[in-house]
């Protein structure tokens, strides 16, 4: 019976103890882990800080660099939009992946910019010569779009020739005439435009663009008010 009890504890004694070597174990291996997990972390944190300083430096070909190919897309995304406008060069969206930025929708804005700040609508071609040329008629019928709302003269939208995008452009210009001298306006002809009329007499107090929910209406009340 002695022999039996002293087997017994023996017994009991390595189960605890192969327990206790399991726990450090267990506990060593979550050390382990997280200390892995920090180290990742740390690193990751690392590439986010260098693709910041290059995009900030503009350096389209230090991107390249870049061990990480999920953060090298994002520093030629960034840096090729950079320099696009900076430039007003559209060739620099041809670099972009065109999945999380589109190349064309890059195009056609960079190339708007280059012709509304040079007034020469024959910039607009440049979208062909980058292969998009469904974007030339776009750009010119912003183009005109444009001027039309800066000098409040609907003879420009004469000039463009999709029917649709002459019509919208003719209801821009009667819009831009609201925003610049809204006083003599009846709100409720405004309604059918998207502005309701305790928005529109709010604006004739104010003149403030802020006050217009609709994006697009907005961006014109400023272009009309040279903002």
């Amino acid at each position: 019976m002695v022999l039996m009890k002293i087997k017994i504890a023996k017994n009991t004694l390595v189960m605890i103890l192969a327990a206790i070597l399991l726990l450090v174990v267990l506990i060593l291996l979550a050390i382990l882990f997280k200390s892995q997990n920090n180290a990742s972390l740390s690193q990751e944190e690392a590439i986010a800080q260098e693709v910041s300083k290059i995009v900030a430096k503009g350096d389209f070909d230090a991107c390249n660099k870049i061990n990480n190919e999920e953060y090298k897309i994002i520093c030629k995304n960034n840096v090729a939009l950079e320099l696009a406008s900076k430039e007003l060069d559209a060739k620099w969206c041809l670099e972009l992946d065109d999945e999380r930025i589109g190349r064309e929708d890059c195009v056609s804005s960079i190339i708007l910019q280059k012709a509304v700040e040079q007034d020469d609508i024959d910039i607009c071609r440049e979208a062909e010569e980058l292969g998009y040329i469904n974007s030339v008629e776009l750009c010119s019928a912003n183009f005109l779009v444009t001027k039309a709302i800066r000098e409040n003269k609907k003879e420009y939208c004469d000039g463009i020739n999709n029917e649709t995008y002459k019509d919208n452009c003719e209801k821009q210009v009667f819009m831009a005439s609201f925003f610049k001298d809204p006083i003599n306006t009846n709100c409720q002809n405004l309604e059918n435009f998207g502005i309701e009329q305790s928005v529109c007499e709010e604006y004739k107090k104010t003149k403030a663009c802020d006050l217009i929910d609709n994006s697009l209406l907005m961006i014109n009340c400023m272009i009309a008010n040279g903002e």
